[in-house]
Formats: structure tokens, C-alpha cells, sequence
């Protein structure tokens, strides 16, 4: 049976860095790398956020602009990296891709360390209103 939790990314309470491939427009090959805290679902009602459970470190790279969508004015990119939840047990890493105007994403699990060593399953990112992201991890037995 598969095991299963959530926890939760502030996007107010992060380090990003964007290293761009040509000067300062959006092409391919352009590097995000993101540091975030990871957070348990809150307790309470009215609660935002629950206790800090680990970090969430990320390397992408951008391979491909689309024209925006409306009703966005934004080009939409498309990523591809990989990132490590650093969590209490061990670290979940995980890869994957996404485009910048998806509601969700799935990554795969692709190992680990500590309790996570060797694991196998998907981490669904779902990108909340409320400038919040919730991780899903389903790790297979």
C-alpha cells in the first residue's frame, strides 16, 4: 500500500535566483534555483501554515517559450529540473517538468536518502490562490 502526505511551500518566504542565458529577457536555458521552506498542514482552523517540516531545493532550467495564453499577458515556459525535500527522515528527490501556467504538476520520485533511500513513486505540486504551493508525495511500497 502506498504511503501518502502532504506538506506545504510558502511562496512569500523563499530564495530565488534566476540566472539568465541572455542578458535580461526569458530564453531557453535560463536557470531558476529556488530554496523554500517546507510546512505541515496547519492544525487549526485559521491557521496558514502548520510547523516547519523540512526544505525544498530546486534546479530548473527553462527548454522552451510558448506566446502567452490569455487571458495571461506572460509568455508561458516551460521547465524541466529536478529538487530535493530535505524532511526529518531523510531527503526525497524528485524530477521532473512543468509549464509556468499549470495548476498542477506531477514529478517523479526517483530516490532518496534516509528513510526515502531507494523510494519510487510521484510528488504532485498543486500551485494554490493564495501564494502557496501543497506537495502530495505518493511513495510506493
Amino acid at each position: 500500500m502506498a504511503t501518502t502526505f502532504q506538506l506545504l511551500e510558502d511562496y512569500t518566504q523563499e530564495y530565488e535566483q534566476r540566472i539568465r542565458a541572455l542578458g535580461d529577457q526569458n530564453s531557453p536555458g535560463d536557470l531558476l534555483l529556488i530554496h523554500r521552506t517546507l510546512f505541515q498542514p496547519p492544525a487549526q482552523a485559521g491557521q496558514l501554515l502548520g510547523p516547519q517540516a523540512g526544505t525544498l531545493i530546486a534546479r530548473l532550467t527553462v527548454m522552451r517559450i510558448f506566446p502567452p495564453t490569455p487571458p495571461n499577458a506572460e509568455p508561458v515556459l516551460l521547465y524541466a529540473g529536478n529538487a530535493d525535500h530535505n524532511l526529518a527522515a531523510g531527503m526525497i528527490s524528485g524530477q521532473g517538468s512543468y509549464r509556468s501556467d499549470d495548476a498542477s504538476a506531477v514529478f517523479s520520485i526517483i530516490g532518496g536518502t534516509g528513510i526515502y533511500e531507494l523510494a519510487q513513486g510521484t510528488i504532485t505540486l498543486e500551485f494554490l490562490p493564495s501564494n502557496k504551493g501543497r506537495f502530495t508525495y505518493r511513495l510506493l511500497p
